[in-house]
């Protein structure tokens, strides 16, 4: 039988005293005794009159959980507390927490319980009992109730949230200009976690901790990340906030930014980065798709180390009297309208094959272009490996070559041109052995004109820190 040893002992007829701490911050705690008038230990005033008469004597444990591969049983309970007393830490508690305008959340913050005896003088006298945190509360005109349960067992956070509306001005969630773009009614984002990520480092813009968005102003491309401050924040290698358009047709996202004006607010008010704050720099956008797809004009039957998603397989390109070649597409489908204006910048559109040898041996390659539609074929670009058995990559730039456009529109590349076309790679090799090893093939588009730079706002992802909760 396990039993409890208090820190202060008592004397004759000494009365207990129930002590209540409740932790919001480290520079934010409250004290509280169930004494007719205040309890001063080690310093700290304990406030009495605080607690409402009978509050705590229900502690109780009836809740079953499955915990550790036994069932036990966390303690609850609830406290009341006086919203009017004689204390200015404590009174009209209702103004520090939320629903008050840009206060603290009360949910999830710890509260401990213990007692000690009339003449306890430090706080090194407080046997402590309990450790809850609060689950929920409730309130009326005179009091506000904690519901609490054990935290040692349960850790809980109640995940209130805000409707986007243009009806009143609540201080939160009032944006009259959101509802043009269809997001009256959108629930505001609320972040756990650390949200920097890879996404940026990444070679394809996946499988990322991005953070979802609600646009709330299209005129300047303002999207809210959160209803709450985040702890901190930081921006793109460019100095400059950057955002992420999901595009479901290809499964990519487009990454944009912009060299100057992004802004970012950050306070209880919540968080909200703003793409387009003023000067003239422009919205452009980065968007790297893997080539994935068997071409029909093609020498390699058997692709699949190079499409797959283990980057250290590779698919051999012999070399011939004949001039082998790989060909793959992109799959999926985009539009203009959704990704803006390819770049007529030769070395903004690129076809990429990352390739080496099997020996220490130079090899000599070809990369190219060929219509699908048309049969129209841009020959591209030749070169030499001359890494060893390093890794190089193989590249062609294309932007500034109209050849292979199915719709030309001012010499300019859509993607619906970049999507029609088949992308290869020769080995230029005649001798016998001296294969090139191909372990992926990629499109890179950059500097795209992005003129739609959201789908309704919901979509759109930003990746910059760490959300304060």
């Amino acid at each position: 039988m396990s039993k409890i040893t208090l820190n202060q002992t008592a004397g004759n007829d000494n009365a207990v005293i129930w002590i209540v701490k409740i932790t919001i911050d480290a520079s934010t705690v409250f004290y509280f005794s169930d004494t007719e008038d205040k309890i001063t230990l080690s310093g700290t005033d304990f406030d009495g009159k605080v607690i409402l008469k009978d509050s705590l004597q229900y502690l109780d444990q009836n809740i079953n959980i499955a915990y550790g591969g036994t069932l036990c049983s966390p303690g609850n309970t609830a406290v009341a507390i006086a919203r009017y007393n004689a204390y200015t830490g404590t009174s009209d508690f209702f103004d520090d927490f939320y629903p008050a305008t840009s206060q603290n959340y009360i949910t999830g913050r710890q509260v401990q319980i213990g007692v000690c005896w009339t003449g306890a003088t430090t706080t090194g006298e407080i046997s402590w009992l309990y450790d809850f945190y609060v689950d929920s509360y409730s309130y009326d005109w005179n009091q506000i109730s904690l519901n609490l349960y054990e935290r040692a067992i349960l850790e809980g956070v109640e995940c209130p949230y805000f409707e986007v509306q243009d009806q009143y001005d609540n201080g939160i969630s009032y944006f009259p200009t959101a509802s043009t773009k269809d997001m009256d009614g959108a629930v505001l984002p609320l972040l756990y976690g650390d949200m920097r990520a890879s996404l940026i480092g990444s070679l394809f813009q996946r499988g990322d901790t991005t953070a979802p968005t609600i646009l709330i102003d299209e005129s300047k491309v303002k999207m809210i990340v959160a209803y709450h401050e985040c702890y901190s924040v930081s921006n793109g290698a460019s100095g400059q906030y950057e955002c992420y358009k999901y595009l479901d047709g290809v499964d990519e996202h487009l990454r944009i930014r912009r060299s100057a004006n992004t802004t970012l607010s950050n306070d209880k008010k919540g968080c909200a980065v703003t793409m387009l704050d003023g000067g003239s720099a422009a919205l452009v956008g980065n968007l790297i798709l893997r080539l994935v797809l068997l071409s029909r004009d093609n020498d390699i039957s058997d692709v699949s180390n190079v499409v797959n998603d283990d980057y250290t397989d590779y698919t051999v390109l012999p070399a011939s009297s004949d001039v082998d070649e790989l060909a793959l597409r992109l799959v999926g489908e985009a539009s203009t309208s959704e990704v803006g204006y390819l770049s007529a910048t030769a070395g903004d559109c690129d076809v990429n094959f990352v390739i080496t040898s099997d020996d220490a041996n130079d090899r000599v390659w070809r990369v190219g272009i060929r219509n699908n539609v048309t049969a129209a074929t841009d020959t591209g670009t030749a070169g030499t490996h001359s890494a060893g058995t390093g890794f190089s990559t193989a590249t062609h730039p294309f932007g500034a070559t109209t050849t292979t456009q199915t719709n030309e529109v001012n010499d300019i590349w859509t993607i619906e041109d970049v999507l029609n076309n088949d992308y290869f790679i020769r080995n230029r090799e005649t001798s016998e052995g001296e294969d090139i090893r191909v372990y992926y093939g990629y499109i890179e588009l950059d500097n795209i004109d992005v003129y739609n730079p959201y789908k309704k706002g919901r979509i759109t992802r930003i990746s910059f820190g760490t959300p304060w909760m």
